[in-house]
This record gives structure tokens, sequence and C-alpha cells, in this order.
């Protein structure tokens, strides 16, 4: 584990702040919701093994003549919808539009679906893509240091919570803060505040 990690899990020792030994992880590949994330690397990758489940799992559904049960229908569709997390770029409408067609209004787990063209055909262009796809890199530079002079690098530093949310420039000595309209939703609230900030600070420049 790296000193400063260590330096910062004692600080939370002696103050009294309750963490989770098991989250505290570190390396050069690090699991995050089933993906393996590189943050040296600035990559997010899937493991050759989970790949090859998820392509084996399509697969099932792409025999001529397949029939799956609703249960099964709605996990496979569970497990498409969660590499597209990795592959935005294949559209669920794309992957999944058949999928879900098939199992509208139907209620019985057990219920039999019969698997037809549309759907087999849907399944193996995604299942084409995946085997094709790398994943995520963030970055095109594979080397980056936020204090990289020949870079234009901004950093900045942002917490939110349930009434609102704020961001700090320490280089610039700027920042804002925003509360959020009852009802919105955290997230998509913070990302739009984010980004009419950073688009805001981009036209000044």
């Amino acid at each position: 584990m790296p000193s400063d990690q260590v330096h910062l899990l004692q600080l939370w020792d002696e103050i009294g702040l309750l963490h989770e030994e098991s989250k505290q992880i570190s390396g050069l590949s690090i699991p995050i919701i089933g993906f393996e994330v590189g943050p040296n690397a600035l990559t997010i990758t899937m493991a050759d093994a989970r790949k090859s489940a998820l392509v084996s799992a399509c697969t099932a559904f792409t025999v001529r003549g397949a029939c799956k049960t609703l249960q099964e229908f709605q996990r496979l569709q569970g497990w498409v919808n969660w590499s597209l997390n990795l592959f935005p770029h294949l559209q669920p409408a794309r992957a999944l539009c058949e999928s879900y067609h098939k199992i509208n209004g139907k209620m019985r787990p057990n219920a039999p679906i019969w698997v037809n063209s549309t759907m087999r055909q849907e399944l193996l262009w995604f299942v084409h893509h995946v085997k094709a796809l790398n994943g995520i890199h963030m970055l095109r530079s594979i080397e980056w240091s936020p204090y990289d002079r020949m870079a234009s690098t901004l950093i900045g530093y942002t917490d939110a919570s349930a009434v609102g949310m704020g961001v700090w420039f320490l280089g610039e000595h700027t920042g804002f803060q925003s509360f959020l309209p009852r009802g919105s939703h955290l997230f998509l609230q913070g990302t739009c505040n984010l980004l009419h900030i950073l688009l805001g600070r981009q036209v000044r420049m």
C-alpha cells in the first residue's frame, strides 16, 4: 500500500473516522463494479474471463431455435447493461431492443420465450464488437502529470451533498457553489453545474 494512503488511514484512526479494511485498495489495477481500473494508465478494462463469460452468455441466445425463460432474459439484459459502462458506444437500443420487446407484458419468471432472428442479429452484432473492443482509455497521452507545465491542466477539488455542491480551483484561488433545487437528481444537477462552470471558464479564457 502506498505510504500516502497509509498515512491517511492512520490519520483516520487517530481522529476516530471509521473505515473498512476491505475497501482500502491500491495497485496498478483496481477492481471497481467488476471492471479493472488502471489509475496510472488511466484505463478501464474487463478481465478476459469476464469478457468470455459475457460473450458465452450472449452466444447461448443466438442458437437457432433457442428458447429461454423470462428470468434468463432479464439476467442477460442486466449483464449487457452492466457491460455498457465499459462500452458506451454499444447503445442498449441497438443491442437489447428486441430483447425488451420480447419480454414486454410477461410476468412469470419461468415463462418460456422464443428468441427470434431479430434478437439473434442484435446479439451477434453486440458480441462482434465486444470481442474487438479493449475498453476505455481516458487520455491519449500514456504518461501525464497534473504538474506538467506543457499541458493545459486545471486542478479542481469538488464535493457534493444532498443540498448542494461546490468546486475549488486551488491554483486560481477561485471557487463556486450551487444549491440543488428541491426534488432534483443530485448526480444530474451536479454534472450540469460543473459543466456550466467549466464551459464558462473556457469562454473567459
